[in-house]
This record gives C-alpha cells, sequence and structure tokens, in this order.
C-alpha cells in the first residue's frame, strides 16, 4: 500500500513539473513572483520614444523526423527604446541574430507549433524573450513582419 501511494505522489510531481515547464517554457510565460523587470526600469524607460530596427530575414529548415520538410523565411522588426536599444541591437547584432534562429529552429521542430493556427503568438512571445536574453530591457517588442514557406525535399 505504502509504495502504490509513493506512486502516485511521484507520478502527481511529474505531471505537475511537466505542466509547469510547458506553461512557463513553451508558451512563455513570465513566472509570477520573478519580475524580470523592477518598475524603477520601467518608470526610466516610459519617457523614451521608441525606434524600430528591421533585422535580415531569418531562414530557417523546419525538420521532422530527420527529413527537412519545409524552408522558412520570417522578417522582423524590433522595437527598441531610443538610441539606447538600437545601440544595444548594433553591438549585440550577430548574437541576437544567432539566438533568434536556435529559437525559431527549436519552436518549429515541435508539433504544438505547427498545428496550431495560433502560432504566431507562441513564436512572438519566444522571440522577445530570447531576444530581451541578449539586448536587455531596452527591447519593447518584437513584430512579425511576414513568413514564407516552401515545400523541402
Amino acid at each position: 500500500m505504502a509504495r502504490v501511494l509513493l506512486l502516485l505522489l511521484l507520478m502527481l510531481f511529474v505531471a505537475g513539473g511537466g505542466t509547469g515547464a510547458w506553461w512557463f517554457g513553451v508558451r512563455g510565460e513570465p513566472i509570477p513572483f520573478m519580475a524580470e523587470q523592477s518598475e524603477e526600469s520601467v518608470a526610466s524607460r516610459a519617457g523614451q520614444a521608441s525606434a524600430f530596427v528591421e533585422l535580415a530575414p531569418l531562414s530557417f529548415p523546419v525538420i521532422q523526423e530527420g527529413q527537412v520538410t519545409r524552408l522558412m523565411t520570417m522578417a522582423v522588426s524590433l522595437e527598441v527604446a531610443g538610441e539606447p536599444g538600437r545601440r544595444a541591437i548594433s553591438q549585440n547584432r550577430r548574437r541576437l541574430h544567432d539566438r533568434l534562429l536556435s529559437e525559431l529552429h527549436g519552436l518549429y521542430g515541435l508539433r504544438f507549433v505547427r498545428e496550431h493556427e495560433d502560432e504566431m503568438d507562441v513564436v512572438r512571445a519566444r522571440l522577445l524573450k530570447a531576444a530581451r536574453e541578449v539586448v536587455g530591457d531596452d527591447l519593447r517588442g518584437v513584430f512579425i513582419q511576414g513568413v514564407e514557406g516552401r515545400e523541402g525535399g
């Protein structure tokens, strides 16, 4: 009886951990008690005008079961907080490009993203999170201007 109870408890922990990993990992929801931005940093950037930086198109393969099924190209623009944001983008352009490509390659490898109609919300949220890891809090938004895909083979 004790083994059955321990097994059920273990299954409950695994299910909770998997649900949490999906909610905060794949969906990209912020963790409520771990605020990424302090109120002071948000207030100091609130008065700055936004600037937009257009990145070179991001091209990446979609791989399923070891085969390239599609070749995707995505046009992305970033909204930053004024001139400090532009400088942060220009100083980290290569790292940012690599990080965004890595994120897109990983996301489109997931069946969840490929099979849902509202995939752009998930993709936009994950790209914003990935870009903020490179650029910092000067990044305000990620805008997907266009997506093209063609069958690979």
